[in-house]
């Protein structure tokens, strides 16, 4: 037990030692942050305004930014993000080149020219950590949480920014079209959103109320519809409600009130040979006469002929 406390006494001691001799250098870190606060500090915010840009943009893309368009003036911002996105996001690409360059070399010249030689590794990693946190993280999170409202806000300064650097973004985005053709990605398309995104997302909207269990269940099965084969859907014939294409219209009528299906299938003789389909809503046609419904039999009124559908489909 004692050569566990010593060995805690040991650690703890070696600690301090060592945050002692990292204090002075800190001192000389936050000493060229001070000579260069204004310059980091605009360049920074501006940095953290690219980020928070693209991520609400990417966030809402692509319908919530339909839905905005949609809401918006004839001449909208959003309308105008709907319609080129590439030059809104290429546009923050460019800002976010920029900026970051010019931070990081801002500090490292002024560390350079501060700081010795052997503490300008821990000054430059200072800088990248105080960047990643204050325009990457930090930034983007508040995008995420806040997308609506973070795009209303960067949304027009991004399309007055990317009218100054409109030729510059035109040259980008033909190098990168070029790029793509080159690697023999042209026209290669992906959906907005997959389908495991969009059964997410539905999850998340059930367990946040905003729908209900049943419609996730009806809209999930609706995604389905592609992996389901017919025979899955099938009713067995033993199972089969279905009518002697010989019954009177008085029969059909009684069958559809036991079963209430608005579609019934017609046979002749065997019920695996069917003629056609009943329309329960034909019987209007013949209730206001009520001799028909005795004299007219299902096979009269019955659309023919019935499309039959192979189960392995």
């Amino acid at each position: 037990m004692e050569g566990v406390v010593n060995a805690g006494y040991g650690v703890i001691g070696q600690s301090i030692l060592l945050l002692r001799n990292a204090w002075p250098k800190t001192l000389q870190v936050l000493q060229v942050f001070k000579d260069q606060g204004l310059i980091l500090a605009a360049l920074l915010g501006l940095s953290a305004f690219f980020s928070m840009a693209e991520t609400s943009i990417t966030t809402l893309w692509p319908w919530k930014v339909r839905e905005l368009a949609e809401k918006d003036s004839e001449n909208g911002v959003f309308k105008t993000l709907r319609s080129d996105v590439t030059r809104f996001l290429t546009t923050i690409l460019i800002g976010t080149t920029v900026v970051n360059i010019g931070a990081t070399a801002l500090v490292t010249e002024a560390a350079t020219d501060n700081i010795r030689l052997a503490n300008l590794g821990m000054v430059e990693a200072f800088g990248k950590v105080a960047i990643l946190l204050l325009t990457e993280i930090t930034p983007k999170s508040i995008a995420v949480h806040n997308a609506t409202e973070v795009a209303r806000f960067v949304v027009r300064p991004v399309a007055w920014l990317s009218l100054v650097l409109y030729p510059v973004g035109r040259v980008v985005t033909y190098l990168s079209m070029g790029m793509l053709k080159i690697l023999g990605l042209k026209g290669i398309s992906e959906p907005y959103v997959t389908e495991d995104e969009l059964k997410l997302m539905l999850r998340g909207a059930e367990l946040s109320g905003a729908i209900e269990e049943e419609e996730q269940d009806m809209i999930e099965n609706v995604l389905e519809i592609k992996d389901t084969h017919v025979r899955e859907v099938m009713t067995p014939l033993v199972d089969v409600v279905a009518i002697d294409a010989s019954a009177i219209l008085i029969d059909f009528h009684t069958l559809w009130v036991t079963h209430q299906y608005s579609r019934v299938p017609v046979f002749e003789q065997r019920v695996d040979n069917i003629v056609g389909i009943a329309y329960a809503m034909d019987l209007l046609d013949y209730a206001q006469k009520g001799e028909l419904l005795e004299t007219t039999t299902v096979g009269d009124m019955a659309h023919k002929p019935a499309y039959f559908v192979p189960g392995n489909l």
